[in-house]
């Protein structure tokens, strides 16, 4: 039954019929299953309501807007399941109330998912406080567009751009040179020992001009 309950391929009737067992633990699962119906969400949270159930309901995509509130409200007896929510969720409204509670935790979250918009997550740094976690939870995402780098970028200090540039996907090893002049030289003036000049050397792109200047210092 569990596993007919987290598997991608069970219908929506089957489910119906595992949420009609009333066992908390296989509701949990049916819970974030995209493949359950209205029905047997609203069945599931008024058999279970339990922040472990909200949880798993919250990240159902076809959670009904009506229900947001209500399951938000038992997940105030969890409050750290709410950064837990804010990692991964991909409601926009869900993302909204998450941001109202301007809770620097659940912001740190909110940073390492790609369903929050760019400028939303910039804002984070430009207000504050930048906290070891957002730096934490900010480098955890897949992908950092280069629009979004340049958003937060004047916010780091020099030891955190030194880390974004350690990334793959940093701007600096762009081929653009407008791009590379940048950020370049704010990354270079950052690195103040030798491990991490050869943390720079290591990039693959690196323009020889970069190496040279290196060379230099």
């Amino acid at each position: 039954n569990y596993e007919l309950a987290s598997s991608p391929g069970t219908d929506a009737r089957t489910l119906g019929k595992l949420a009609a067992l009333q066992d908390g633990e296989l509701s949990g699962l049916i819970a974030k299953n995209p493949n359950a119906n209205e029905r047997t969400l609203r069945k599931i949270f008024s058999d279970f309501a339990w922040p472990g159930v909200a949880y798993s309901l919250l990240q159902n995509p076809k959670l009904p807007a009506d229900m947001i509130e209500p399951v938000m409200g038992v997940l105030e007896k969890r409050p750290d399941l709410f950064s837990r929510v804010a990692s991964g969720v991909t409601s926009q409204k869900i993302i909204q109330i998450l941001l109202a509670k301007n809770n620097p935790n659940i912001n740190s979250s909110l940073a390492a998912n790609p369903n929050v918009p760019d400028a939303t997550i910039a804002n984070f740094f430009q207000t504050g406080p930048i906290t070891r976690d957002l730096i934490v939870e900010f480098l955890s995402r897949v992908k950092i567009s280069p629009r979004l780098y340049q958003m937060v970028w004047s916010s780091l200090s020099p030891a955190y751009k030194l880390r974004f540039a350690y990334r793959n996907d940093f701007p600096v090893l762009a081929d653009d040179q407008k791009t590379l002049s940048t950020y370049f030289q704010d990354v270079l003036a950052a690195a103040t020992e030798p491990v991490d000049y050869v943390s720079i050397l290591r990039k693959e792109k690196l323009p020889v001009e970069a190496l040279m200047q290196i060379a230099v210092k």
